[in-house]
């Protein structure tokens, strides 16, 4: 059981910052054009920060406590032109494969961090895309990852008025200088802390959906354009077995 003492605090430093905002700028157009979710331009950029910040602080951590793992961007020959694989890191034997979910809270969620916490681990779930429609969901059995972690930002959306949401304007202001990209999305007043709000396994969601499904309880959930798999963080589990489970591997 994940309870709020289990909450950790991802490192920031300027390492994982200019990783993320250097590999950003190389997805920032091919994302664009491969999305399923209905994002503007600026939500688009302030996603893919998200994700990859959160990504990239956790393997962070994860390396500085002797767990050896790939990092998918750091191995990949695309050029960054094709969508991730559904997977973000995998174990040096590329037999485990890990993926890294970031979110912000629901807007009813606000900024206390003490209620931010108790609410997203008594109500939320770790975030399991399972497809776009009901009819094309992917198979719980075939997620791709074995291992799925939940990343919070304690943060409000971005005003979609803002006047640099625009395609072009926006390429043209951070591919010379990917610094821009911190000001654009109001990085230290909204995402220097992502916090770690547990992992569960593939085996573990497959057996919580066939629970559910025996007792005829709902085993996804929606949100905007995508649909998703139920897994409550408050079943989910802590940093350190995740530590343990991948120096294990």
């Amino acid at each position: 059981m994940f309870t709020v003492q289990d909450v950790f605090v991802l490192p920031i430093n300027r390492e994982i910052i200019g990783k993320t905002i250097d590999n950003v700028v190389r997805k920032f157009s091919f994302t664009r054009l491969k999305s399923i979710k209905k994002r503007t331009p600026l939500e688009l950029l302030d996603n893919l920060v998200q994700g990859d910040l959160a990504k990239n602080s956790l393997l962070w951590h994860l390396r500085r406590q002797k767990v050896n793992l790939f990092d998918y961007d750091e191995i990949r020959t695309d050029d960054f032109k094709e969508p991730d694989p559904d997977w973000d890191m995998c174990t040096t034997d590329e037999r485990t494969f890990i993926e890294v979910k970031s979110s912000l809270p629901p807007d009813y969620l606000k900024k206390k961090k003490e209620k931010f916490s108790h609410r997203i681990i008594e109500e939320l779930d770790i975030k399991l895309t399972a497809g776009s429609s009901p009819q094309k969901l992917i198979p719980p059995q075939q997620l791709k990852a074995d291992i799925h972690i939940q990343v919070y930002y304690n943060a409000e959306r971005l005003d979609k008025r803002n006047s640099a949401d625009n395609f072009s304007k926006i390429k043209k202001t951070i591919e010379p200088n990917p610094e821009n990209i911190l000001d654009l999305i109001r990085f230290k007043e909204r995402l220097d802390k992502p916090y770690f709000f547990g992992f569960c396994t593939r085996n573990e969601i497959v057996e919580y959906l066939e629970y559910l499904e025996k007792k005829d309880l709902a085993r996804t959930w929606k949100y905007e354009d995508c649909i998703y798999w139920r897994f409550p963080i408050h079943y989910a589990r802590n940093m350190l077995r995740l530590t343990e489970l991948l120096q294990e591997l």
